[in-house]
């Protein structure tokens, strides 16, 4: 799980990752949002914590007390946003989000309250968001 997320962020320089949490922690998170997490995000809890690079935040726990998932997730909760959606990205406009019981990730609109289908799976689009991002990072 996430092998090409680690062979980017061995070769790359810009991305950061901070944290890396433990199981007691991933549990607490979980009791605060009253969510189950799909097991992927677990793993990149527990690997990672959250992912800093090329300008993309991917939201998580790093080894502080807030957890930034927790903050946006219950932010865009008072907005409208349903139960079952993980917030990992916030661009302003809208935020990315991770679907609890498919395991796709949504773009989520707070004015139309619209969702948008972005990728099948978590993996893919931290790979494929952190590659276009370089991509236009060096351009």
């Amino acid at each position: 799980m996430f092998e090409k997320l680690k062979k980017f962020l061995e070769d790359d320089e810009e991305c950061f990752v901070i944290g890396g949490i433990d199981e007691t922690r991933i549990d607490e998170i979980e009791r605060s949002l009253e969510i189950v997490f799909p097991q992927i995000y677990e793993s990149f809890l527990n690997k990672f914590g959250l992912l800093i690079g090329y300008g993309i935040d991917i939201l998580g726990c790093g080894k502080g007390a807030e957890a930034s998932v927790v903050r946006e997730t219950k932010r865009y909760r008072s907005l409208g946003l349903p139960d079952n959606f993980i917030v990992i990205q916030n661009v302003d406009e809208w935020v990315y989000c991770l679907d609890s019981t498919t395991g796709e990730v949504v773009s989520w609109d707070r004015d139309d309250k619209q969702f948008k289908l972005i990728c099948n799976n978590f993996e893919e689009y931290l790979c494929s968001i952190l590659l276009e991002a370089k991509k236009n990072w060096d351009a």
